[in-house]
C-alpha cells in the first residue's frame, strides 16, 4: 500500500492510473462522499469517483467502497451499486472457519491439532 494512498484524491487517482485487473477497496471513505464532513475538497472528489465509475466499466477493476452508513451524494445515485450485507451469525462463522481448517488439513506439509 502507497502511503500516499491515504489522502482521497491521491487514492482515487491511483485507481484511475492503474493499468492492472484488480480490486481496490477503500475502507472509511464515506466522510469524503458527505457533503458536511468532506471538506474543502468534497466536490473534487464526488467528481472524480464520477470519473473513476465511468473508467471502471471499460477495465476490469473494481471499486469497492466499504461504509458502516449509507450515505453518499445523489450525483452518484447512478453510478453506485449497493450490496447491504448483516453480519454473519455465529454458526455462519462456525462453518467458514471449519472449511478453512478442512482446507489448511489438505495442504502438504501442516498438520492441524
Amino acid at each position: 500500500m502507497d502511503p500516499a494512498t491515504r489522502d482521497p484524491l491521491h487514492a482515487l487517482d491511483f485507481v484511475a492510473q492503474s493499468q492492472e485487473a484488480a480490486i481496490f477497496v477503500l475502507k472509511d471513505f464515506h466522510p469524503y462522499l458527505d457533503a458536511s464532513r468532506g471538506g474543502p475538497d468534497y466536490p473534487v472528489i464526488v467528481r472524480r469517483v464520477r470519473d473513476i465509475t465511468n473508467q471502471l466499466k471499460e477495465s476490469r477493476k473494481t471499486l469497492i467502497i466499504l461504509s458502516p452508513v449509507l450515505r453518499f451524494p445523489p450525483d452518484l445515485e447512478k453510478d453506485i451499486t449497493v450490496l447491504d450485507y448483516s453480519l454473519p451469525t455465529l454458526d455462519e462463522l462456525a462453518l467458514s472457519l471449519d472449511r478453512v481448517v478442512r482446507s489448511a488439513g489438505r495442504l502438504p506439509g501442516y498438520s492441524l491439532r
